[in-house]
C-alpha cells in the first residue's frame, strides 16, 4: 500500500511539473498522508522569496518541497505544509 502511495505522489509531482507554467489556487496534488500542495514562483535572482513564501503560508509547521524546478529564469516550488505537532 505505501509503495502505491508512492508511485500516486510520483505520478502527481510528474503532472504538477508539465501544469508548472498555470497558476491555481486550488491544490495541484495531494500528499500520500491528504496534504494539499501549493505551488509559488520567483524569479532569478530572488529564489529565496520561494522558501519565503512558502514559510510565510504555513507558519510555524514549516514545510516539506515536492518539487522545484527552474524554468526560463523562473523557479516553480511546489510544498506541502506540514502538520502542526499537537501539544502534549
Amino acid at each position: 500500500m505505501k509503495r502505491l502511495h508512492g508511485v500516486m505522489a510520483a505520478t502527481g509531482a510528474v503532472l504538477a511539473f508539465a501544469l508548472g507554467a498555470c497558476t491555481s489556487s486550488t491544490p495541484l496534488l495531494f500528499m500520500g498522508d491528504g496534504r494539499p500542495t501549493t505551488q509559488v514562483q520567483c524569479q532569478q535572482g530572488d529564489f529565496a522569496s520561494c522558501a519565503a513564501q512558502a514559510g510565510a503560508q504555513c507558519g510555524n509547521a514549516g514545510f516539506d518541497a515536492v518539487g522545484d524546478t527552474v524554468q526560463a529564469g523562473t523557479r516553480t516550488l511546489v510544498f506541502a505544509c506540514r502538520r502542526q505537532k499537537s501539544a502534549p
